[in-house]
């Protein structure tokens, strides 16, 4: 199967005014319409189905699935587009939204860890609302304020983003 059909068009969007003024945008037109976009593959194997985002609402909102037929006639989802007041455009795959709210993740945990490896651990100390020393429960916080803890602390933190780094 040709791999045209796979490529990421997220970044296109394709409308035909001339198509919409001759034609009504509905669930019945709407694979027609999509048809002569810059979308639109002409592979025996492949399947569109639209469907109203909506259903209950009037406007023109529509899904487009793309299915490729599969050895056992069963279809499998190859990519979405949204059709939106005429304008067609190809939906994000769950792996390229993944990646970057990963990337955004990596970006603010490797400021938090930079701020802290510039201020340093002692000021951790000073905003514990009990001042550090140990209170009723299990969790001896002088222990982790010794001299020797903020090097191995600063040691694991620069650990942490150099391996941000190499994401």
């Amino acid at each position: 199967m040709d791999r045209e059909m796979y490529k990421d068009q997220t970044g296109f969007s394709w409308h035909d005014p001339v198509w919409l003024q001759q034609n009504p945008l509905t669930e019945d037109t709407c694979i027609s319409y999509f048809h002569g976009s810059i979308f639109y593959d002409n592979d025996k194997d492949l399947v569109y189905k639209a469907t109203k985002i909506n259903p209950n609402a009037d406007d023109q909102g529509f899904r487009v699935t793309k299915s490729v037929k599969e050895y056992n006639n069963t279809l499998k989802c190859v990519s979405m587009y949204f059709i939106i007041d005429g304008i067609i455009f190809q939906a994000a795959s769950l792996r390229a939204v993944l990646e970057e709210r990963l990337e955004r993740a990596s970006f603010c945990l490797k400021n938090a860890i930079q701020s802290i490896l510039k201020n340093g651990n002692h000021s951790l100390k000073e905003k514990v609302p009990w001042g550090g020393e140990n209170q009723d429960d299990d969790v001896d916080y002088d222990f982790l304020f010794e001299e020797s803890k903020p090097k191995r602390v600063e040691k694991i933190l620069t650990s942490a983003l150099n391996e941000l780094d190499d994401l």
